[in-house]
């Protein structure tokens, strides 16, 4: 008995190429579904620093506008960093409030207010776990000037 052309079925080296093609398609299926997963969740991240920086913004402006430029310890000088909780556990957020001199130079962080009636606020809100291609620091940076134009 010899071997016959007519006989039909796969050889061993067809099976195994087969299984070596399908097993690239869904190694490289699954990885692109991994890249576009940590993706989703880094734009989810972002999106909440960004949130939470501006209602950070946002209660300071309330403050002012409730209580006063000066009559408010909330805009006092300095820098403040809060850890967030619950949901937010994982975020933190530094407010820093500066004074800015009449000509609206360089802000002083360290001096009382110098009556110039303008206070740089900066709000950063960052991420305390690592992500992929996520940055680890002053991951969303808001920047706004308060006056007391209003009292």
């Amino acid at each position: 008995m010899g071997w016959s052309r007519q006989e039909k079925g796969f050889t061993l080296i067809e099976i195994i190429l087969a299984i070596m093609i399908i097993s690239i398609g869904v190694l490289t299926l699954v990885s692109s579904m991994s890249f576009t997963t940590s993706r989703g969740l880094n734009a989810e991240v972002m999106s909440t620093a960004q949130q939470l920086a501006q209602e950070g913004v946002e209660q300071l402006e309330a403050t002012k506008r409730n209580s006063g430029y000066s009559a408010t310890p909330d805009l006092d000088i300095g820098t403040t960093t809060v850890a967030l909780a619950g949901a937010f556990a994982n975020y933190t957020r530094t407010v820093e409030i500066c004074n800015v001199d009449t000509s609206l130079g360089s802000p002083d962080c360290t001096a009382p207010d110098n009556g110039s009636g303008y206070k740089r606020i900066t709000v950063e809100v960052n991420y305390t776990q690592s992500l992929p291609s996520l940055p680890t620091d002053d991951l969303v940076r808001l920047v706004t000037v308060v006056t007391n134009v209003r009292e």
